[in-house]
């Protein structure tokens, strides 16, 4: 888990901060701006905007899965870690959720354009 614990921002200027939550468990939350503002997410009900803070992710085969929506439902989004040049990052991908596959951004417009988050601040 601590090689994901940290500040990472990518290069739009969003901020994806991770907290340790147990062994295997994190707490995300997601920033934009250089005010730092909460992204607001469409949940499962379209007219709450609800703040995209401490949202639940667990670590899956290397990978930090976060929980997008309603634990379960999806969408997720995956946090893969690589090395590029010495450089820590975490590659993104979005995975479908329940009810994603009637939507072009899969329900989680608020994450797109997905881009490479590279290391803001260690843990």
């Amino acid at each position: 888990m601590d090689r994901f614990v940290g500040d990472w921002e990518d290069a739009s200027g969003r901020l994806l901060r991770i907290a340790a939550a147990g062994p295997e468990l994190a707490r995300v939350s997601f920033f934009e701006g250089k005010k730092r503002r909460p992204l607001r997410r469409r949940g499962f009900f379209v007219f709450l905007r609800r703040p995209a803070l401490d949202l639940p992710a667990k670590l899956a085969g290397g990978v930090l899965v976060v929980e997008l929506d309603e634990p379960g439902l999806g969408p997720t989004m995956r946090l893969a870690p690589r090395t590029e040049d010495g450089v820590r990052t975490l590659v993104p991908e979005v995975g479908i959720g329940l009810y994603g596959d009637f939507e072009d951004d899969l329900g989680v417009p608020w994450v797109f354009p997905l881009s490479v988050y590279r290391r803001a601040s260690p843990p």
